[in-house]
């Protein structure tokens, strides 16, 4: 049961990691139009470093075939909330700066 939960969450993880892409592309986008180089290499940096955490958090779920007792388990839950509470606070500064920025 606790096994179908963690792909549960691993699916929920990469449904916010395509969205902080999205979101990402769309501030630097934004960022160059304006010419807002800086803002522009803040969103790339937030997009690379939310891609290699997100690789990072998928690596032991390759290794999910039934021999990760339940401790192991709840330790990939939290290494995956972590990197979704790190996805949630780069789509909400990102999404700022797009709403500063889109009608200025």
């Amino acid at each position: 049961m606790l096994g179908e939960f963690v792909m549960l969450y691993l699916g929920l993880m990469a449904f916010t990691y395509f969205v902080v892409v999205i979101i990402c592309v769309w501030s630097i986008v934004i960022s160059i139009y304006r010419r807002l180089l800086k803002q522009a290499l803040i969103s790339f940096i937030f997009g690379v470093l939310t891609t290699i955490t997100s690789i990072i958090s998928a690596l032991p779920f390759l290794k999910m075939h039934g021999s990760y007792s339940d401790g192991d388990r709840w330790l990939l839950i939290g290494l995956v909330s972590i990197n979704m509470a790190f996805m949630i606070f780069v789509i909400s500064s990102r999404f700022k700066v797009i709403n500063k920025y889109k009608n200025s």
